[in-house]
This record gives C-alpha cells, sequence and structure tokens, in this order.
C-alpha cells in the first residue's frame, strides 16, 4: 500500500471509533431505555434508564 492509502485508512479507523465512542455515551446517557441484544434475541446490554424505568437490573 502506499503511504497516502495507509494514511486514508488509518483516519477511517479513528473515525470510526470517535463515532463509536460518541454513540456509546449517548446511548448510556440518554433518559429513554436502550437495549441491545445479539441475534438470538438475549440481552447483552442495557443502560442506566432501562433499569430505572423497568426495575430491572443489569445483571
Amino acid at each position: 500500500m502506499t503511504s497516502q492509502a495507509l494514511e486514508a485508512s488509518d483516519k477511517l479507523k479513528r473515525e470510526s471509533e470517535e463515532q463509536a465512542i460518541k454513540q456509546s455515551l449517548v446511548a448510556r446517557h440518554a433518559n429513554d431505555s436502550i437495549i441491545t441484544s445479539d441475534t438470538y434475541g438475549r440481552i447483552s446490554w442495557v443502560n442506566e434508564a432501562f433499569s430505572k424505568i423497568t426495575g430491572y437490573t443489569r445483571s
């Protein structure tokens, strides 16, 4: 690969990581309940609002 291609690839990776961090912060601090699940429908993560609204804990 050329140095320009490597630089572009690194930039895209950084931007993707920054976007993931922003989305994580939004999900954690949202006032609405947010749930993530796997392809089988098993809950893998809930935010604090989910726990407050439903009374269920993360464990």
